[in-house]
């Protein structure tokens, strides 16, 4: 073989690489210390108040740089703020960041359900495997940490169904955000019932491939939740005033 002809065969070979699925690129310290802080404050290991980077620094054992980094995202998702000073805080549930959120949630949702439809109803196993997990979710009335666990599933594998990554990842953006309120709302309410019904009724239309009356439900079913949490943030906002009153008198 000719040098030309070794040339022309190793820029060949550089041109076309061997693409290998089984490629796992490593995980980021920022990208680490990100999901830890975000499920922690969806979870309720950090309370609405300051956090203090240096603090978060020196836990993770890591400098500032990739905690600021993670901050900055949780900020974006509206789950902490930077205000003068370099002050941090987690932000408190407000009747205005649930109504943004819910807002948005609404229509980004009803869009996943709408496009999912077809695929979804075409595909009876996992018609199938909802339906099973639905029954699942009825007996889970004393245990609302798995029944939402189960909620978030069942959910989301319909949304999976729309082929819409994008979508998918604002979705799960705005479920990280409205997880506190979500927690909330499985304090208040009494009986997941008449969300499983609402569940049962969407799937049903699914699988009838009635996009239309899917996404309907949907709205209906996160405007209930929505109505909820408005009354649960109302009553502990008159909660924390009537203490405050209690303490300075």
């Amino acid at each position: 073989m000719s040098s030309n002809q070794d040339v022309s065969e190793t820029f060949r070979i550089r041109e076309n690489p061997p693409v290998t699925s089984s490629l796992k690129l490593p995980v980021s310290i920022t990208e680490v210390v990100y999901q830890t802080l975000r499920e922690e404050i969806s979870h309720g290991v950090f309370g609405p108040g300051q956090i203090h980077l240096k603090r978060l620094a020196e836990r993770f054992g890591v400098s500032a740089v990739p905690v600021r980094e993670a901050l900055r995202r949780l900020e974006a998702e509206g789950l902490v703020s930077f205000g003068p000073n370099r002050r941090i805080t987690i932000n408190r549930l407000t009747q205005t960041n649930l109504n943004e959120i819910f807002a948005i949630r609404i229509e980004t949702e009803a869009l996943a359900v709408k496009h999912a439809v077809k695929d979804l109803s075409s595909t009876p196993r996992e018609i199938t495997l909802l339906k099973k997990l639905l029954l699942e979710m009825d007996q889970l009335e004393s245990s609302p940490g798995d029944w939402q666990s189960g909620n978030e599933r069942f959910h989301k594998t319909i949304y999976s169904f729309a082929r819409m990554p994008r979508l998918e990842s604002i979705i799960g953006s705005l479920w990280a955000t409205s997880e506190p309120y979500i927690r909330l709302y499985i304090r208040a309410v009494h009986s997941f019932r008449e969300s499983q019904e609402e569940h049962k009724t969407m799937l049903q239309q699914i699988e009838a491939g009635d996009a239309e009356g899917a996404a309907g439900t949907l709205r209906t079913h996160l405007a209930g939740t929505l109505n909820v949490l408005r009354g649960r943030i109302s009553e502990e906002k008159d909660e924390a005033l009537a203490k405050q009153a209690e303490l300075s008198s």
